[in-house]
């Protein structure tokens, strides 16, 4: 492993904090608007519950991010093939 890598670990990882802050608060707009009953409620519990959501998935995925990720780029690369080729 690079030595440069440690460090760009530390610098991206806010990154990942920063492009879920909005993804999470697009759910709550969203939830109130699918369900416009559970707009009573307020608007932060929704990233609260969607956060109890999607961190424990998260945490189960890390272990196979490597195939989980392969498994995602064939499923593009069988795709992009049917549309290029017609197979």
């Amino acid at each position: 492993m690079s030595p440069r890598v440690p460090f760009l670990l530390r610098t991206l990882t806010p990154n990942l904090a920063a492009n879920n802050a909005p993804t999470t608060y697009a759910f709550s707009l969203s939830i109130q608007i699918v369900f416009p009953f559970l707009g009573r409620l307020p608007r932060w519990i929704f990233p609260i519950v969607a956060t109890a959501i999607y961190l424990p998935v998260a945490i189960v995925g890390a272990s196979s991010f490597a195939q989980v990720l392969n498994n995602f780029l064939e499923i593009g690369r069988v795709s992009c093939r049917e549309r290029v080729y017609g197979e």
